[in-house]
């Protein structure tokens, strides 16, 4: 052959075959072992590859949960550092923080993926305080590692008590999570302040307003279910069985429920502050005697339900002007109508004239606007 042309070497071209049948069972093999044990690894050293891109954090979390893999512990041991993590802070868009945490919930546990996030470090580094708030400690995450536990529990004991709706799952995994911070507010401007929970799941992780307006307002009527709670002992053996009392348990957890469209997560959230205190976790068992009461009273939907009588109505039949009390003349009807099922227009107007006579609320005069028009 002339030198000058080209011309087949076949020896190279066996060596790579011969290598490369020598290496496809490693590249084949290894990463469906990997699958089998359910293992999640790094082609790459895992710090090398968390600083390439430090999302890769979370999306292995969310692979994880996904999945119900393990992640190994050489990642995760990386994914702690704290060159990688303040990569993570520093490079990474809340946005993208908030696409990847909102992918936990297309499994069907979610709070294993919100355990990795409790862990305070990743905690720290993935939720941002407000400037000028406290800064949040490792006291916080491992109250929010609580919530995802006690979540944990109402799936494995309890799992007709999780909401089918993705946005109320939502409510619910926040709520529990973030209940530490339930009492909290910042200063939003002088002189104005928000709940830090609202900031937390709005503008630290970017998720939707309305899903943080509805965990703020769950967190909110937590309130109203401790306060119902420690009133008439539900919590306690035998308490939410006095029949003498049921009347009034009605009414008050009937507008505890009204007061959030997400009341399950609202009873959930105070279940879990009046166990925070112990080392065991929050019982589902308790969560469970207080849904089904609330269930068998008939009053879960008592959102639905609506006034006797509307504000024009009441002004009419009562004889007063429009004002501030005209908001304590609705809730005390609404009480009412809860306290006593099937109770008439008749005795309803009654009763709310009784309350008019008493004094017992200052009442604006028929034709006078009051102080705040």
């Amino acid at each position: 052959l002339n030198s000058s042309s080209p011309s087949l070497r076949p020896w190279p071209l066996i060596q790579f075959l011969a290598i490369l049948c020598l290496l496809l069972p490693y590249f084949l093999y290894y990463p469906f072992a990997l699958c089998r044990k359910g293992i999640i690894r790094t082609p790459l050293p895992p710090t090398t590859t968390f600083l390439d891109d430090p999302l890769r954090i979370l999306r292995a979390i969310r692979f994880a949960t996904r999945l119900s893999f393990t992640i190994s512990d050489e990642a995760i041991s990386a994914a702690h550092g704290a060159q990688v993590l303040h990569a993570l802070r520093t490079k990474v868009s809340k946005e993208r923080l908030g696409k990847e945490i909102e992918g936990f919930f297309a499994a069907k546990y979610p709070e294993s993926g919100f355990l990795h996030l409790a862990v305070p470090c990743v905690f720290r580094a993935v939720f941002e305080e407000p400037r000028g708030a406290r800064p949040l400690c490792d006291q916080d995450a491992e109250e929010a590692a609580r919530g995802a536990r006690f979540h944990a529990e109402i799936a494995k004991e309890a799992p007709d008590l999780l909401p089918p709706q993705s946005e109320a799952r939502q409510v619910l995994m926040f709520a529990l999570f973030l209940a530490f911070a339930r009492e909290r507010v910042y200063e939003e401007k002088p002189g104005r302040t928000a709940p830090l929970v609202r900031y937390l799941i709005k503008s630290s992780i970017k998720l939707r307003a309305k899903t943080a307006d509805r965990v703020v307002a769950a967190h909110r009527a937590s309130a109203l279910f401790n306060t119902v709670f420690d009133t008439y002992g539900l919590l306690r053996s035998g308490g939410a069985s006095e029949a003498g009392k049921q009347a009034e348990v009605r009414r008050d957890l009937a507008m505890a429920v009204r007061d959030s469209e997400d009341w399950v997560a609202a009873c959930s959230t105070a279940v879990l502050a009046r166990n925070q205190q112990n080392d065991q976790q929050a019982p589902a068992k308790q969560l469970q005697e207080m849904i089904h009461l609330v269930r068998n009273l008939g009053i879960d939907q008592a959102r639905d339900v609506a006034p006797l009588l509307n504000g024009k109505e009441l002004m009419r039949e009562l004889g007063v002007g429009g004002g501030p009390h005209m908001t304590i003349l609705n809730d005390h009807m609404l009480r009412l109508q809860f306290e006593f099922p099937g109770i008439t227009r008749e005795a309803c107007i009654a009763r709310l004239r009784e309350l008019v006579d008493a004094n017992d609320i200052t009442i604006q005069p028929p034709g006078k606007k009051h102080a705040s028009a």
